[in-house]
């Protein structure tokens, strides 16, 4: 992981540096074991491994994930949120609300064959990484359906059944996919709406 964010970070120094100050230090291993007691699981460790070297951003905007690509909602990379160091969006704030819905069984179960991501509005083991600020997100699957894979990434629509689109089979998979569309050209800064997929 350390080499892909070396490289992510080098191409936003030469194309859009505003983001790397949005970047949060790494994170702590304890603030990486208190978040899996709270949220009842073990983290990949890919994922384990970028949170030590950043803990996601500190500001919603400029946002480091594209928009479009690769069924991505795009939005800032989340902060664990097991400190109180910022009011921003973390991974446990979104997934505190998710909970709250799910135990208040406000969503049935959905009606569409989605295959690899189980048919369910969300459960507690699928871990949001990343927020539009508007509710949705991409989200770490640790309890993946039917041909699907553990750890894999998927897409989160909170108001859309059919949007639950398996992107990789792995954090450092979806995240490599980052870097090498950027460094390829797939995936451009726009002035108007930051990074975007030219899908």
């Amino acid at each position: 992981m350390r080499e892909l964010w070396h490289r992510l970070e080098h191409w936003l120094d030469q194309n859009v540096p505003e983001i790397i100050a949005t970047l949060n230090p790494g994170a702590s291993l304890q603030e990486i074991e208190e978040i899996q007691h709270i949220l009842g699981v073990r983290l990949p460790d890919d994922y384990v491994a970028s949170c030590l070297i950043h803990n996601g951003q500190n500001q919603e905007l400029p946002s480091l994930i594209p928009s479009g690509f690769r069924g991505s909602i795009g939005g800032a990379l989340l902060a664990l949120g097991v400190t109180n160091d910022s009011s921003f969006h973390t991974v446990l704030s979104e997934w505190t609300v998710r909970k709250t819905v799910y135990d208040d069984d406000m969503y049935d179960e959905g009606g569409r064959l989605s295959e690899g991501v189980k048919d369910v509005w969300w459960v507690p083991s699928w871990i949001p990484i990343t927020s539009n600020g508007a509710g949705d997100g991409d989200h770490l699957d640790l309890d993946p359906g039917k041909g699907g894979r553990w750890g894999q990434v998927i897409t989160f629509v909170h108001d859309d059944y059919d949007d639950r689109v398996v992107q990789a089979p792995s954090f450092r998979t979806w995240f490599e996919q980052i870097v090498e569309g950027l460094e390829q050209g797939t995936i451009v800064n726009d002035e108007e709406y930051g990074l975007i997929s030219r899908e």
